[in-house]
């Protein structure tokens, strides 16, 4: 799927798209949607997931109120925006994303997750392994950004406002305040959180790392 928009829409799970064999989605909006199960935006499960370029924003559910995914498969993450998704009900973990694999590693690279809650991670829960490069982490709720229990999680580059989490070991730097314009049009496909003026985010990410283009 490219360059579309799902928008205001409900599920039982799955509330904007519900995938159960391998997705691509470049260059697309997926915003309001809800699910009181698991997925309020995007439920994807068995195969491959790739998101890019992409904006998932003010989605909720009870488990993975941005993005569910449950795989076998590679699941990657780059160039987007995870902005305002809860989750808030019933199991209440992962505001952004929840990941779920026995033998996959979720990549999540040059993106931001700002504004996600929920009561447990309010950014990412991790039921499988992990590796954030390059990627900001701001104004989510006061509960650890990332939770990964008994899992690794691997990364560099990568900026956060708030406590993450002790039981995950990767290499970020915290800083007192990560100032962000809102939702816009910033010249990109889909709305962005611009970095204002001083941001200590500015050109502070491992320029060796380029990810994908």
């Amino acid at each position: 799927m490219s360059n579309s928009t799902v928008s205001d829409n409900s599920a039982s799970t799955g509330g904007g798209i519900y995938n159960r064999g391998s997705a691509t989605i470049t260059g697309s909006t997926i915003e309001g949607n809800s699910a009181p199960q698991n997925g309020g935006g995007v439920y994807s499960g068995s195969f491959a997931f790739t998101l890019a370029d992409s904006t998932v924003a003010s989605n909720s559910a009870s488990d993975g109120g941005g993005i569910y995914i449950d795989t076998n498969g590679t699941a990657t993450i780059s160039n987007s925006t995870l902005s305002g998704n809860t989750a808030n009900t019933g199991i209440a973990r992962g505001g952004a994303i929840s990941f779920h694999s026995v033998n996959k590693r979720l990549a999540v690279t040059h993106s931001t997750v700002a504004h996600n809650t929920s009561s447990i991670s309010s950014a990412i829960f991790l039921s499988g392994e992990a590796t954030i490069d390059n990627t900001l982490f701001a104004h989510n709720s006061e509960h650890s950004a990332i939770i990964g229990p008994d899992r690794s999680l691997a990364g560099r580059g990568n900026m956060s406002d708030s406590f993450v989490s002790s039981e995950v070991d990767w290499e970020f730097e915290v800083v007192d305040e990560l100032p962000l314009g809102p939702l816009a049009d910033n010249g990109g496909p889909t709305r962005t959180h611009a970095l204002l003026l001083g941001s200590p985010a500015i050109d502070a990410g491992d320029p060796d790392f380029a990810g994908p283009p």
